[in-house]
């Protein structure tokens, strides 16, 4: 880097001012590192002392934290004044620059405007008159031109000894200023570290101190504090403590996600019972496209428009309450308590008692089984077919084993009530004849 600059700077006039500017700029890098690095030292010499049991040594060190970092704002105040001076070099090189260029285009028309005073010469001698006044209305233009030039050139460089000398005052001044500011406070801040030293180690060995006295040392060590911020006019700096828990539990810099948020304030609140054991977890209610409703239930929850879903199979060969399940398209309402409720009971077929009777019959019309209803407490048997004859059934309801199985008195006097009206609709003249069809 140095190489770099320094060869820049050999092409210019300005060497020792271009090196001046440099190493100024070399110095103010220093001076931020040495202050960084000392602001550093600081914050790891408090985590060391943190957790040390000698009391007076943490006391004396996490004090002189805030100390130090008084010292540390004050030196950078000290660096933003010296980077105005070290400023001031620059500015004062930028209009040299231009001063320099101006000084060039003077010496280039006062160049061009001697060449054409000697051709103007020559020409004269020569007495060729046609060139001889092109070449004196050129001479006057760059004569003209010098002149300008030449003004400019004087006003640049007034301008500049102007400003040299006023940045240059005022550059000395800041910096002065600067290092008075620095070294006087720096005397309040020696004189706070050895009343520290005095207040929180009075002795030159460690001795055992009372409540009483160690919290008057603290309040002395507080007050000391207090009067240097007072003194170099800077707000007293937070205890290490305070910063290190600060950040974690007395501010709010940490702002949790929305997602996170979400999932802290959905989670289900954990409620005791009398008995003092926890609640058994809630169940997961799983959701399906298609919602079926059961004749038994008659409930149902809203199901998409559109999609059908099979109906399962019956089983004819057990005996068993089958419900009669069906896809809802749109539900608006769901059935209230009240209304009734139908419940279906298939029969099978009485081909699984042929080998008893010996006269059954099997055949591939009809209904397979015989429909029982239960309508708010009263049962209903509704026939699934009528046949045209009685010879195609030759059992009667007495005689048939469906009719002996059955001990529900219920059903029988159900079915004792409606074989009469049935009887009136059949072909049959047989009061006591019902129909059961395979």
């Amino acid at each position: 880097m140095f190489r770099r600059v320094a060869t820049r700077f050999s092409h210019g006039t300005h060497w020792d001012l271009g090196m001046v500017i440099y190493h100024e700029k070399m110095v103010s890098q220093s001076l931020r590192k040495m202050i960084e690095a000392k602001r550093q030292a600081s914050t790891h010499l408090a985590k060391w002392l943190k957790s040390e049991a000698n009391s007076g040594l943490r006391d004396l060190f996490m004090t002189m934290y805030e100390v130090d970092t008084l010292w540390t704002e004050l030196l950078d105040n000290y660096m933003e004044q010296y980077e105005h001076y070290r400023k001031q070099f620059k500015e004062i090189l930028t209009e040299t620059k231009e001063v320099d260029e101006a000084r060039k285009n003077y010496l280039e028309l006062k160049g061009k405007t001697n060449k054409l005073e000697k051709q103007l010469d020559h020409l004269m001698k020569k007495g060729e008159g046609r060139k001889l006044e092109s070449t004196q209305l050129e001479y006057i233009k760059a004569k003209s031109l010098v002149e300008e030039s030449q003004l400019d050139l004087e006003a640049k460089t007034d301008a500049l000894n102007i400003n040299k000398h006023c940045k240059a005052r005022e550059a000395v001044r800041v910096l002065a200023e600067a290092n008075r500011v620095l070294h006087e406070n720096g005397l309040h801040v020696a004189m706070a570290q050895q009343q520290l030293v005095t207040v929180l180690m009075p002795r030159s060995t460690p001795t055992r101190q009372t409540k009483e006295g160690s919290f008057k040392s603290k309040m002395d060590s507080a007050r000391v504090v207090g009067n240097l911020s007072d003194k170099i006019e800077l707000p007293r700096p937070r205890k290490y403590s305070e910063i290190d828990v600060g950040y974690t539990f007395k501010t709010h810099q940490y702002i949790p996600s929305k997602e996170l948020l979400m999932q802290e304030f959905s989670r289900p609140v954990q409620r005791k019972h009398l008995s003092g054991r926890p609640p058994q977890p809630l169940p997961v209610k799983e959701r399906s496209n298609t919602t079926w409703q059961t004749e038994s239930s008659g409930s149902g929850e809203y199901a998409i428009p559109g999609e059908q879903t099979p109906e399962p199979p019956p089983r004819p060969d057990k005996l068993t309450l089958n419900l009669k399940i069906k896809p809802v398209q749109v539900i608006q309402r769901r059935r209230s308590i009240a209304e009734p409720r139908p419940v279906s009971l298939e029969m099978p077929s009485p081909s699984d008692f042929e080998n008893k009777t010996g006269t059954g019959q099997s055949s591939g019309s009809g209904a397979s089984y015989l429909s029982i209803s239960q309508i708010n407490g009263r049962i209903s048997v509704s026939p699934a077919h009528i046949p045209s004859s009685k010879s195609e059934h030759p059992l009667s309801p007495k005689e048939h084993p469906l009719y002996r199985s059955c001990s529900d008195p219920n059903i029988l006097d159900s079915i004792e009530r409606s074989r009469r009206q049935w009887s009136v609709d059949s072909d049959s003249d047989d009061p006591d004849y019902m129909v059961f069809n395979g």
